[in-house]
């Protein structure tokens, strides 16, 4: 099922797909029909308001091994498909990241991962814009909160059947520059909500990314960038 949010005369909107057309439901999190139907043309917004965002890495300890980092992003980044990501001027060089994000469904604390993606409402396509400034900023966040710094879109689907082996592409002005999945992410969606989950408490609506499986490219003024994700949608914002 896709569920997404719209843009109509009288304010946003969460619909979900019906055909050709969108369909009128209280929320995300009660699919009650409004009775409210909507052309499938119309304009897509962040398909969630998350109260929280958190960032993923994966960096190896001195043992060879990978862990999972969390970090805030904060939802004032929040941006959605065919929003503008503004390029820093402090910064040449500004790179978009292709991700699968996670939409929480439910209230997650301490999750086993025998029942974490019970806690999953469903995914979507996210792109973690982020500034290449490690020398001043580094704890990330000069480089993580620049305006719609966190595209999400084009809408949530909660039927992937393998979040863990997800094809992800990346095109600039539509041209392939990177291919990956989330196969190469070195923990899985169920390992990163453990970590994450045993540090703080996830509420409905919250979003985490996963992590970039090598799918970094770097953003230039005037051109568009395209990810998609097998079995989710295409993420489609323009970089000014």
């Amino acid at each position: 099922m896709r569920i997404a949010r719209i843009s109509t005369d009288d304010g946003p909107r969460t619909v979900v797909a019906d055909g050709d057309e969108w369909v009128g439901v209280v929320s995300a999190f009660d699919l009650t029909p409004t009775g409210a139907r909507h052309s499938g043309t119309a304009a897509l917004l962040a398909p969630i308001e998350p109260g929280a965002i958190v960032g993923i890495s994966h960096p190896t300890t001195a043992d060879g091994t990978t862990r999972v980092q969390g970090w805030w992003k904060s939802p004032r980044t929040l941006g959605g498909p065919g929003a503008t990501i503004h390029l820093n001027e402090w910064s040449d060089s500004t790179v978009g990241e292709g991700e699968l994000a996670v939409v929480i469904g439910s209230r997650a604390n301490a999750l086993k991962q025998e029942d974490a993606l019970a806690h999953v409402l469903g995914y979507t396509v996210a792109n973690d814009v982020t500034v290449v400034a490690p020398l001043v900023d580094s704890v990330f966040f000069a480089a993580k909160v620049g305006e719609n710094a966190t595209p999400l879109g084009p809408w949530i689907e909660t039927d992937l059947p393998n979040p863990d082996a997800a094809q992800i592409e990346v095109r600039i002005d539509g041209d392939v520059v990177l291919t990956s999945s989330t196969a190469h992410l070195p923990n899985t969606v169920s390992e990163i909500l453990v970590a994450i989950t045993e540090q703080i408490v996830l509420e409905a609506g919250d979003v985490v990314l996963t992590g970039s499986p090598q799918t970094a490219a770097e953003l230039h003024s005037g051109r568009s960038v395209d990810i998609t994700i097998t079995g989710v949608g295409t993420l489609r914002n323009t970089v000014s």
